[in-house]
């Protein structure tokens, strides 16, 4: 339910997701990791975007970018949320630890590097 859900609030996040579950797959197969493991991380790694879908280019169907009217703080501070976000769903929907791992550590550390630069 929760990837139906994805897939209809956030169809350019769902098709993304299903890309990334495909490489996650192929490249754990590779290393002999546990590729079913990689697969279902990857499909639910971005279910936090369902929260504000259209700040999210592959969700943006128009010439119309949301984060234009934002200043570079702000639009940070979205796309760094939808992995809170994504966390509090998947604790919500009871999906297991080792999938909310998934959630948490895909963007690493780092920072949102292109709205740095913007600032």
């Amino acid at each position: 339910k929760l990837l139906k859900e994805l897939s209809d609030k956030a169809p350019g996040t769902f098709h993304h997701s299903l890309n990334v579950a495909n490489l996650a797959e192929a490249a754990a197969n590779e290393i002999n990791a546990n590729s079913m493991l990689a697969r279902v991380g990857a499909l639910y790694h971005d279910i936090g975007k369902m929260q504000n879908p259209t700040y999210f280019t592959e969700n943006q169907t128009t010439s119309v970018n949301s984060h234009d009217e934002l200043e570079p703080k702000e639009s940070a501070q979205i796309i760094i949320e939808h992995v809170i976000n994504g966390i509090e769903t998947a604790k919500k929907r009871n999906l297991p630890d080792r999938v909310i791992d998934f959630i948490r550590t895909h963007h690493g550390t780092t920072t949102v590097y292109y709205f740095l630069q913007k600032a």
